[in-house]
């Protein structure tokens, strides 16, 4: 069976003209099928390049990224553009656009060469608003939006990619606990009902632990997947954090903190 996503012996990090940067080796890891998957560690440890460099986003200093058994290489930009999708915690440019027209960005790899769009992009747009229940505000400007609204725009505008593969960097960050509740369960329906594949870095470990397929552990030295069952049971969670001050409870799932 080919595999949605396959990393053999990553290398990530940056260069220039003068050095590389290496932010963390040895990546390997694969998705055989639709899940949910959080990608969890302190910040600094390379998440967010992680996901940059699996969207193509920055080049891999080594290794292989290979999408439905093809290299990222050896894809048209096209192409790759109809396979993964990447939604950032930067917000866009302040800018006039409303919500519906943001969400038609996601429409781009599709249209004819002067972007109209056609009766099926739109059924798509307004699917895609639909799902994430921000139909109310599709002619509101994307600026006016709170950020729980933002955030499901930029969902939105992913799933108009229509992509199987949707990578968030850290798209809670901002948001109140209701929100951030609303947005792990709306990933997770996407993967059960559209079978999409979700990759989401997040601090939001409680809610990790509990949505989350499998998880994926970045530590300083080392990079662990798996189901959040083993990696509970192998002590694994507790690993990433060097702190005395936090522990984690396997009865509860929980992390607790000793003040």
């Amino acid at each position: 069976m080919t595999k949605i996503l396959h990393i053999e012996n990553l290398s990530i990090g940056y260069t220039s003209k003068k050095k590389e940067t290496l932010v963390a080796k040895q990546i390997n890891v694969s998705i055989n099928k639709p899940k949910l998957i959080a990608l969890i560690g302190i910040n600094g440890i390379g998440k967010s390049t992680l996901l940059r460099t699996i969207s193509k986003v920055q080049p891999y200093l080594k290794g292989k990224i290979a999408i439905f058994g093809k290299n990222i290489d050896d894809y048209k930009a096209t192409e790759f553009s109809k396979k993964i999708s990447l939604v950032l915690t930067e917000k866009i440019p302040s800018s006039n656009l409303t919500v519906y027209e943001v969400i038609a960005l996601g429409r781009q790899v599709y249209t004819n060469w002067i972007g109209t769009l056609s009766s099926n992009d739109k059924d798509i747009i307004k699917e895609a608003a639909s799902i994430v229940n921000i139909n109310h505000v599709l002619h509101d400007k994307i600026d006016e939006l709170s950020d729980g609204q933002y955030q499901k725009v930029m969902i939105a505008r992913a799933l108009a990619q229509d992509t199987d593969i949707i990578l968030l960097d850290e798209p809670t960050a901002h948001l109140d606990i209701i929100n951030k509740v609303e947005i792990f369960k709306l990933l997770k329906d996407l993967v059960v009902n559209k079978n999409k594949t979700i990759i989401i870095s997040s601090h939001e470990l409680q809610l990790a632990i509990q949505t989350a397929n499998d998880l994926w552990l970045m530590n300083k030295n080392s990079f662990i997947q798996g189901s959040k069952e083993k990696l509970i049971a192998n002590n694994e969670i507790q690993k990433i954090f060097t702190s005395n001050n936090i522990t984690f409870n396997k009865k509860t799932n929980q992390f607790l903190f000793d003040y």
